[in-house]
């Protein structure tokens, strides 16, 4: 017979299991970097359900904002060619400018 204090346990258990289209892209949009406002207005999850589920997968969006996390490689990898085009097409142009006044 479960005690009274394993009752209430399970009564407060709530389990994620990550397989509806909100909880994935939950994650998905935490492993890019997402704030927790912008993954809450994505998906019609409040804040507090995409913090708890953060939690609960063990995702931490500090290990892509330090690029420390396999996706952020990933992104960077396959984005940085193209960003440092950008750079060079639209910022560097804006400074050579200002060097000349």
């Amino acid at each position: 017979m479960k005690t009274l204090h394993e009752k209430a346990r399970r009564l407060h258990t709530h389990t994620v299991v990550f397989e509806s289209a909100d909880e994935v892209d939950c994650c998905v949009r935490a492993m890019l970097g997402h704030t927790t406002k912008a993954i809450a207005a994505a998906t019609g999850l409040t804040e507090w359900q995409v913090t708890y589920r953060l939690h609960k997968a063990a995702i931490a969006r500090k290990d892509y904002r330090n690029c420390t996390s396999d996706v952020a490689m990933a992104t960077y990898n396959a984005m940085s060619k193209t960003l440092r085009r950008e750079v060079n097409q639209t910022i560097t142009p804006r400074f050579a400018k200002l060097k000349q006044i």
